[in-house]
């Protein structure tokens, strides 16, 4: 059993709707003037 008050109480995880998305980024590649998204 914790005893409250010595640590300060842990904030929620986000929402996983609120962050960001790994489906809705975009790939990169590397060119000569720097990161170009890549289109499909």
């Amino acid at each position: 059993m914790r005893v409250k008050g010595l640590e300060p109480p842990r904030p929620k995880a986000p929402d996983p709707k609120s962050g960001a998305s790994a489906n809705s980024a975009k790939p990169a590649y590397m060119t000569r003037t720097g990161l170009e998204p890549v289109t499909l």
